[in-house]
């Protein structure tokens, strides 16, 4: 359902890059990407079971009076960190795999400094925050269904606590 761009860099030399050959490597990159996020994804629900088992009454509260994405809010801020550092060395373990990952990679360390003024982004980094991106907006999507729509509360507990709503 989600697709991770390119960065933007690459982007924007896409079809200079692709007029030199590199359109295969490029593809295969993007493919990597994607591929990385969505293996990083699925370690998301341990992080998240610890930020429920965090939550305080207030929490369920504002989750319960807020707005349409509280709850995805509450965990957007509660577990962002943990999980960008759960899926980083997964989605650096599979671009490593990509050479054209591994290319990019090389030419950003050759570049040191000068690599962050021309905003090239650490493309592990990139792909980890544009997966936590993913994640949350189909949490909010959820969220929104099972406060909007009675079949979509699938559990007892759901029912429950969105009856008295």
């Amino acid at each position: 359902q989600f697709r991770i761009p390119l960065p933007n860099k690459l982007v924007k030399a896409d079809v200079f890059l692709r007029s030199f050959g590199a359109g295969p490597r490029l593809d295969e990159l993007h493919l990597s990407m994607n591929r990385a996020a969505e293996s990083a994804v699925p370690v998301a629900a341990e992080v998240l079971s610890g930020a429920i088992r965090q939550m305080t009454l207030t929490d369920v509260r504002a989750m319960l009076d807020g707005a349409p994405d509280a709850a995805t809010q509450y965990f957007r801020r509660s577990s962002s960190e943990v999980l960008l550092a759960r899926f980083k060395p997964i989605v650096a373990g599979i671009t490593a795999q990509a050479g054209l990952a591994q290319q990019y990679k090389a030419l950003l360390a050759s570049a040191g400094p000068l690599a962050v003024t021309l905003g090239a982004p650490d493309l592990d980094d990139y792909v980890a925050r544009k997966a936590l991106d993913g994640l949350f907006v189909r949490m909010a999507d959820e969220e929104r269904a099972i406060r909007e729509n009675p079949a979509a509360r699938t559990t007892a507990l759901m029912k429950q606590v969105f009856a008295t709503k």
